[in-house]
């Protein structure tokens, strides 16, 4: 009886995403079956225990039994909702990253790293026309166009990072403007995520 209450103790595989962990968790909550049958044998043991005598043999074998069943009936429930959250992980895995979301992340990623890179191409053509074509010549220094090419090209490689963690995850909400909120929920999912891997 000790191996099947150990075995019921059954670990979440750890690759499981977090939409399929969190229906899993609600799922193991909400279950109207789960220890009913362990109530009914605490029940029924504190029913026949109004006596001080011993109970009879027939009556030890009968909880046990009870005791047995139960634990097997858990036992089984535990197999079931495993089974049930293998097939959820397995499914969510295929479905891979919706469309719309997917779609999203692509927006965000072109305002983002598209602004600082259009801005870092164009600042070429300027300097040149400063320095050599306008009218009054200035010097610009090779250091400031330097600095300004690292500032322009490093903010579109952010904006790259920040545009597709910014983004909504979640297909039904479309997020804000600058997805402030969304970039602090997602970066400890994506962390987590990169952990596993």
């Amino acid at each position: 009886m000790q191996h099947v209450m150990s075995s019921t103790r059954a670990v979440v595989p750890s690759t499981a995403t977090f939409k399929v962990q969190r229906q899993h968790a609600l799922r193991m909550r909400s279950s109207p079956r789960r220890g009913v049958a362990a109530r009914r044998v605490f029940v029924t043991r504190a029913q026949e225990a109004k006596g001080f005598g011993k109970k009879s043999k027939t009556k030890v074998e009968q909880i046990k039994r009870e005791e047995q069943k139960a634990a097997v009936d858990e036992y089984e429930e535990n197999l079931e909702m495993q089974a049930q959250y293998r097939e959820d992980e397995r499914s969510a895995k295929l479905q891979g990253v919706p469309e719309v979301v997917s779609t999203r992340m692509l927006y965000r990623i072109i305002g983002f790293a598209g602004v600082p890179m259009v801005t870092g191409f164009a600042l070429f053509p300027l300097f040149y026309y400063l320095k050599v074509l306008a009218d009054t010549p200035v010097d610009v220094p090779v250091w400031f166009a330097y600095i300004a090419s690292a500032l322009t090209f490093g903010g579109a490689a952010l904006g790259i990072t920040y545009g597709a963690l910014s983004a909504s995850w979640d297909p039904r909400v479309k997020g804000s403007a600058l997805g402030l909120e969304e970039f602090k929920q997602n970066v400890p999912i994506f962390l987590e995520r990169f952990k596993r891997n």
